[in-house]
């Protein structure tokens, strides 16, 4: 029986080596790096954080296994401080997936498909693109919520998928500028269309792309405004 448990415990020793260990000296690297990264900020106490390393070694397991683009990491957060301090780490175990400049919070399952699941579909692209003007016609009349991105800039393509990743209340679509000014000539700059089917139907934003500002616009601009009777 005691052989059983050693060879059971340096097998579980062999696959940790899949899980990449940070710290607080490469953390910022490895997360901002070319490959997305999901990382798990333990306490070694923590009986939660136990339970779990059997299913998050497979994970990383099946991630070299498979050949996903993903790194499997975990963070001892009781002796890294700074990275558990600016990721407001206040629980243990806390999953977070770090990818194109994003930091997701992971709430779901924690089995190793979910976790899989998860990542390939926060990975892939959020917007549709619409290619010339008669296909940015054709959502017009959708009934659900939906912005168009009109912007011929790789960059504020990359800022708009970040927030489909983010906000998924709404359909995210991309268009080139001339399509997009062949439908909406009031444009004149880079811009992100809001269409709804309540109040002012088309919003145009030409503010900042990056997440945090076009996020707090489709949030503030998602639900129609009802004045109460005094």
């Amino acid at each position: 029986m005691k052989w059983i448990i050693l060879l059971a415990s340096l097998a579980c020793l062999v696959l940790a080596d899949e899980v990449l260990v940070l710290k607080d000296d490469n953390f910022e690297k490895t997360v901002n790096g070319d490959k997305p990264v999901l990382v798990k900020f333990f306490a070694p106490w923590c009986g939660h954080c136990k339970s779990l390393a059997p299913d998050y070694i497979k994970l990383a397991e099946t991630v070299k296994k498979d050949n996903l683009p993903f790194v499997i990491a975990e963070v001892d957060a009781t002796e890294n401080p700074q990275a558990a301090s600016k990721y407001g780490i206040k629980g243990y175990p806390t999953i977070k997936f770090f990818m194109n400049g994003l930091v997701l919070d992971y709430n779901k399952e924690r089995k190793p498909e979910a976790m899989i699941e998860f990542m390939k579909k926060k990975t892939e692209p959020s917007s549709k693109e619409l290619k010339e003007a008669k296909d940015v016609k054709e959502v017009l009349d959708d009934k659900d919520k939906r912005c168009i991105l009109v912007s011929d800039k790789a960059e504020d393509l990359v800022k708009f998928m970040n927030t489909g990743r983010i906000v998924e209340e709404f359909k995210f679509y991309h268009t080139s500028e001339k399509a997009g000014k062949e439908v909406f000539p009031e444009i004149d700059k880079p811009s992100v269309v809001l269409l709804r089917n309540f109040g002012e139907k088309k919003l145009i934003y030409t503010g900042s792309f990056e997440h945090t500002d076009l996020q707090a616009f489709l949030k503030k601009n998602q639900f129609d405004i009802v004045t109460p009777f005094g």
